[in-house]
């Protein structure tokens, strides 16, 4: 997901999404595998998210858990 946005930084995680009610998690159909440091500048809008909008960031999000989704129906019906 991050090939974009620079050099990883630090293990993967699962981070969520999608949207979400307020102080909610939002669903775990929602992840996207993004390292320790890109995880926590999306949350931050910091790095390479520091110049993205609310709007650029949910575009992007949701292209992500499209993909990822996607991914996951090919791997799950062989």
């Amino acid at each position: 997901a991050a090939h974009e946005l620079g050099p990883c930084q630090g293990w993967v995680e699962a981070d969520h999404a999608g949207r979400r009610g307020m102080r909610q998690k939002a669903d775990d159909r929602t992840c996207i595998p993004l390292c320790q440091g890109h995880h926590a500048q999306r949350d931050s809008f910091a790095g390479p998210f520091r110049t993205w909008d609310q709007a650029r960031m949910r575009s992007w999000l949701a292209g992500m858990v499209t993909l990822y989704q996607t991914k996951y129906e090919e791997l799950s019906s062989r």
